[in-house]
């Protein structure tokens, strides 16, 4: 792999992540700009959708952008076409609408039952469209960076995209077995769409990854409901999280995205999972940092889990000290290489 020191070496300390070998030091996806504030020099598509297909000029802003970053630790090179968050219910038939950050979806004015059984459509044009993106990112790669699997949101996150947040809310109250009931037709399209995916980015190099930035020696993904902040523990668990329990004894492994402090009600339910291998813990804007969540994270290692949080460096001296290093994995950016080294060098010293 291009960009990075030793990629055989970042692999064997991600197979000892997901095993919570890593005895020396937490597992660290970190990296820092060579050079601060470069100007691309790449022409910016002027279409907003462009922006995101285009992969003449996605491929060659990424490659810029790898070729000015120093990776550290764990960090390595990864792209995952993007599509949005709303990928799922796009093959579903909802509109995309694409912003500079984010895509979203257009409900649909159907109640739940008038819409037919879901099925995946291999004419839609979302569909060819990430397929190609997905093979047109493994043609370039060539082995010099890892192409990783798009955002993926089956499940209630896709059927909120399809009825709106609320009226999935009503759905909830009103109609939970029809809600049931679609979640798993979705969950089919899923599987066929994750496997045909990956089929794709296993040419490039060996193992899988995608957004969340872990890599995985066979076939894994992250499970994730955003929408279970909405819901109490009692419909979670009668309604969203049977669909949840399937996909996570589908994959190989798996690391669940549990997004924001009004989802933590849900915590317990998937500790108790013992096929889940993680979480993922999402704190979100405007609650602190990774230090402030250390009892969260506390839990998640008390129960046999791993987990990944994102951090910012003056986060690390306090994660260090109380936490183990064994399945634990930050994510931060630093602003020059020196700091990576730096607390590349406090993790070491840390659990001496």
């Amino acid at each position: 792999m291009r960009y990075i020191r030793d990629w055989e070496a970042v692999k064997r300390r991600y197979t000892e992540y997901w095993n919570a070998e890593n005895h020396d030091r937490p597992v660290m996806r970190i990296a820092a700009p060579k050079q601060r504030g470069r100007v691309s020099a790449l022409t910016v598509p002027s279409r907003m959708e462009d922006r995101y297909t285009d992969m003449g000029y996605q491929m060659a802003s990424f490659r810029e952008n790898c070729e000015n970053m120093y990776y550290g630790a764990e960090g390595f090179p990864l792209y995952a076409p993007d599509l949005g968050p709303c990928f799922i219910s796009a093959l579903l038939g909802c509109p995309l609408t694409f912003a500079a950050d984010t895509v979203w979806a257009a409900h649909q004015d159907r109640e739940l039952e008038e819409f037919p059984p879901f099925a995946l459509d291999r004419g839609n044009r979302w569909y060819r469209t990430m397929l190609d993106m997905t093979r047109y990112a493994v043609s370039e790669a060539r082995g010099d960076f890892f192409v990783g699997i798009t955002d993926l949101h089956p499940g209630a996150d896709a059927l909120a995209d399809i009825r709106g947040p609320e009226n999935l809310c009503l759905d909830m109250i009103e109609r939970p077995e029809a809600v049931s009931r679609r979640a798993f037709e979705i969950l089919d399209i899923y599987k066929a769409v994750a496997d045909e995916l990956y089929a794709v980015t296993e040419r490039n190099l060996p193992g899988s990854s995608c957004w969340m930035g872990v890599w995985h020696p066979r076939k894994w993904y992250p499970t994730s409901s955003d929408f279970i902040c909405m819901v109490s523990r009692q419909m979670f668990e009668q309604t969203i999280y049977p669909e949840i329990c399937a996909e996570i004894d589908w994959w190989e492994d798996t690391i669940f995205h549990l997004d924001g402090p009004q989802a933590l009600r849900h915590l317990d339910v998937l500790l108790d999972n013992p096929r889940l291998r993680g979480i993922q813990w999402v704190y979100g804007d405007g609650a602190g940092t990774a230090a402030d969540w250390i009892p969260v994270l506390q839990k998640i290692q008390s129960a046999g889990k791993i987990f990944q949080v994102h951090a910012f460096p003056d986060d690390m001296k306090l994660l260090f000290e109380n936490l183990r290093p064994e399945g634990a994995m930050y994510i931060l950016g630093c602003k020059t290489p020196g700091d990576v080294d730096d607390i590349v060098k406090m993790a070491h010293d840390a659990y001496k």
